[in-house]
């Protein structure tokens, strides 16, 4: 194990089913689009390359990728809450009401 932590080896990597999901939540909150954005320092990723908790002062690199990637390069697991919000709130925006149906006519 100490061999493990010194050399950098994952000694519990991440499934493919954990991709999957990670992957399967982005592309529906994104209409089917895996790009995600990250920082060094971050500990999550984001759907937007505009969101305020990586596009700050403190911010001096944005890297881009699929999940897979942000996970691999930085093993990112987790969405920004707000990018999530802010997903859901547009997507929401973007689905047409219901339309009601005309009542029937019927002749007796």
């Amino acid at each position: 194990m100490i061999i493990a932590g010194a050399t950098g080896v994952d000694l519990n990597p991440p499934s493919i089913e954990q991709y999957t999901e990670q992957t399967a939540q982005v592309e529906s909150l994104t209409g089917g689009v895996n790009h995600v954005y990250w920082t060094k320092s971050g500990k999550s990723y984001h759907l937007y390359s505009d969101c305020s908790y990586i596009n700050s002062d403190r911010t001096t690199e944005i890297f881009e990728g699929t999940v897979a990637q942000s996970r691999e390069l930085k093993n990112i697991t987790d969405l920004c809450d707000r990018c999530e919000r802010r997903a859901v709130k547009e997507n929401e925006a973007t689905v047409p009401e219901a339309v009601e149906e005309a009542p029937v006519e019927t002749t007796e």
